[in-house]
């Protein structure tokens, strides 16, 4: 039994991979099934069939082949929210700062002040700078979460800072309204991150508004991650299931640590 429910199982489809779309129009499919199945004058066939059909929800994603590729387009039109809000909270990648400043504004700061410097075609960090960043950042890394709250409210212009696990750990930043838009929600690797460039920044850039606004920018230098230092692997936006219902919009590439489910940077 345990080798075919290892046979079954996607796991690129279930866990928190899970596409809600996905899994919506296919509850309704087994249930118009079921329902067909019960009129029909078979109630133990359409209990086998229920029984079955969840199973294989549950741990595939899907029942109905072919189904990332239509769900949702199909869920994507109904009034109501199917899965988790990615513009704010988990998996937002919010940053440390907000700013109003572009990131041609950013850049020059940082080539103003020897952070980083344009070699033909390409933007590199100092040397220097780089060092001292990523000795900040494996100091971090040690921390608890209580304690990179803590280290994460020292620099960021916010009231408070808590702790929060779901689906993974978060650092909360309030700016003190109590509502969530006033929220910042960071990822353990972001925190650390731009914890750490700001702090680095102190000895280059003598704005502390400066220096915030730096931080979220400087994330495209990584090459791994500041909190288990595996390489970052390039992505997308797009759903889990690899569809993208906003006709408006297109997914954006990004870089992620798929260890700590975590984005980085978000080109």
């Amino acid at each position: 039994m345990e080798r075919v429910v290892d046979a079954v199982r996607r796991p690129e489809y279930t866990g928190d991979r899970r596409c809600w779309a996905c899994t919506l129009v296919n509850g309704a499919v087994l249930a118009a099934a079921v329902a067909a199945v019960a009129l029909g004058g078979w109630p133990l066939g359409a209990a086998a069939l229920a029984v079955v059909g969840a199973a294989v929800i549950a741990l595939r994603g899907y029942l109905v082949p072919y189904t990332p590729r239509f769900a949702p387009r199909i869920v994507d039109p109904l009034p109501v929210s199917i899965g988790p809000d990615h513009d704010r909270g988990p998996g937002s990648g919010d940053s440390l700062g907000a700013t109003v400043e572009t990131g041609e504004e950013v850049l020059e700061t940082l080539v103003a002040a020897g952070v980083v410097g344009v070699e033909g075609e390409q933007v590199v960090l100092d040397g220097g700078f780089e060092e001292e960043w990523h000795a900040e950042m494996a100091t971090l890394r040690e921390r608890d979460a209580d304690a990179l709250a803590d280290a994460v409210l020292s620099v960021a212009d916010a009231a408070d800072a808590r702790t929060v696990r779901d689906g993974g750990e978060w650092i909360v930043l309030s700016d003190g309204s109590g509502t969530f838009e006033g929220e910042s929600w960071l990822s353990r690797p972001l925190a650390i991150a731009e914890t750490a460039a700001v702090r680095s920044l102190e000895g280059w850039l003598d704005d502390p508004a400066a220096r915030l606004a730096a931080a979220g920018s400087l994330r495209a230098f990584l090459e791994t991650c500041p909190a288990c230092e595996r390489p970052l692997e390039e992505s997308t936006t797009a759903s889990c299931c690899g569809g993208y219902t906003d006709p408006t919009d297109t997914p954006d590439d990004v870089l992620v640590c798929t260890a700590c489910d975590a984005r980085l940077v978000r080109f």
